[in-house]
């Protein structure tokens, strides 16, 4: 009876470890904000993502947090369907225009606190430690400025 068990525990968590294609992922993030990426699975459908860097277009320092719902709506293994939201902070220094300031306000340096949305495709290499994904990530400044921008990226990480 005891060996019964033993054999329907083991059977169980590899039908969950094999539901998700993988636990953690490192990478990098390359697009409207660029930088180190790191998404972790806390279900077979559910994640959470950070992303440390800064943009080409506006330099400065950008700090993201995500939590992300995997879908599988397509009949290709290791594809999957992602969306969800979260928050982050930003700031710059060396001037530029507040966009969608209502005074238009010149800013010498600039701290931003917003929330993001995202969605995108990622597609886990079948045999491979590799993860590839392409997204839009709109986001909006709420504190020192109203902002909206918007801006896609195209990720990869090594996964584990």
């Amino acid at each position: 009876m005891k060996k019964f068990l033993l054999f329907i525990v083991t059977l169980s968590l590899s039908t969950t470890l094999f539901a998700q294609d993988y636990k953690t992922g490192v990478g990098l993030r390359l697009g409207w904000e660029s930088g180190i990426i790191v998404k972790h699975f806390l279900d077979t459908d559910a994640a959470i993502e950070g992303i440390v860097g800064t943009s080409p277009y506006w330099g400065g320092f950008y700090l993201c947090g995500l939590y992300e719902l995997h879908a599988k709506p397509f009949d290709v293994e290791g594809l999957s369907l992602f969306y969800g939201a979260g928050a982050h902070v930003r700031s710059w220094a060396g001037g530029g225009w507040g966009v969608g300031n209502p005074r238009n306000k010149y800013y010498n340096s600039y701290f931003g606190l917003g929330v993001d949305a995202i969605v995108g495709l990622e597609y886990k290499v079948p045999e491979a430690p590799i993860s590839i994904s392409l997204d839009v990530k709109p986001a909006i400044d709420v504190i020192e400025s109203f902002w909206i921008y918007g801006g896609g990226a195209l990720g990869i990480r090594y996964t584990f």
